[in-house]
């Protein structure tokens, strides 16, 4: 009976907050949908830009040097989604502060 009596307060404690070491209890932190504090999510969003921004641009002089107007065009499109995602992750940043 003792040990259900623990374990129950060990349950209420931990829902509260984050357990570090034994008797610390951190606070839970703001999580946005996809389980990331608002700052990480907004980070994330402005590095995967950047990527994409890398990416879109390597595509975009490949089809220019191979003459495949396609992969040129591809690269295009890739290159102006990362601008945007970069700029939603800076507004994410900001907003969440």
């Amino acid at each position: 009976m003792e040990n259900l009596g623990k374990e129950r307060n060990k349950n209420i404690i931990e829902s509260k907050g984050i357990v570090n070491r034994p008797g610390k209890i951190l606070p839970k932190l703001d999580i946005c949908q996809d389980n990331m504090p608002h700052n990480q999510s907004g980070m994330r969003d402005e590095t995967k830009g950047k990527w994409h921004k890398v990416k879109g641009k390597i595509k975009e002089i490949a089809g220019k040097v191979s003459m495949n107007p396609g992969l040129e065009a591809e690269g295009k499109k890739e290159n102006r989604t990362g601008k945007v995602q970069e700029k939603i992750g800076k507004i994410k940043k900001v907003v969440g502060k």
